[in-house]
């Protein structure tokens, strides 16, 4: 297992050496690509200069805050990524999608997580004992279960 670690760190390390620093992760930037192919499916209505309404052809309707990076669907929240709604407000006002993801969806904190290295694994006989007031885990027993419960001598059957 140490071995799959410190080879797909080495991997993942090498892949974004050529990446671009300024920019999305790939990944961040296919998902947005994907997203953009749903925009017309939807209508944006600015209420001010933050708040918009967005209204998709089945008339459904979601608020979306630009300052506050929230919408109620909450799919923005969830993957710190503008979700169809939030892009189509972010495409309306022409404005740059990039600033409206979480830094982490950056090459520079993708490098930054991969940037440590993973250590191998000493000699068994050399790690620590563990700590035997740990319960070890339920075990299942063998053969399927039982259908009708077994009931005590003493328990009512009714």
């Amino acid at each position: 297992m140490n071995l799959m670690m410190m080879k797909l760190t080495y991997d993942r390390r090498k892949k974004a050496e050529n990446w671009n620093v300024n920019f999305m992760v790939p990944r961040a930037k296919t998902h947005i690509e994907e997203i953009k192919k749903c925009c017309n499916q939807y209508t944006p209505q600015g209420a001010d200069a933050n708040m918009w309404v967005v209204i998709s052809k089945d008339g459904k309707k979601w608020i979306v805050d630009l300052v506050g990076k929230t919408c109620d669907c909450y799919e923005w929240q969830i993957l710190s990524l503008p979700f169809v709604h939030a892009l189509c407000v972010i495409m309306e006002m022409r404005m740059d999608w990039v600033g409206f993801c979480s830094e982490y969806h950056m090459v520079a904190a993708y490098r930054r997580s991969y940037k440590g290295s993973v250590l191998p694994i000493s000699d068994p006989s050399l790690w620590e004992k563990p700590n035997s007031d740990i319960p070890l885990p339920l075990e299942r027993g063998t053969g399927r279960p039982r259908k009708v419960k077994r009931r005590s001598a003493d328990e009512n059957t009714t």
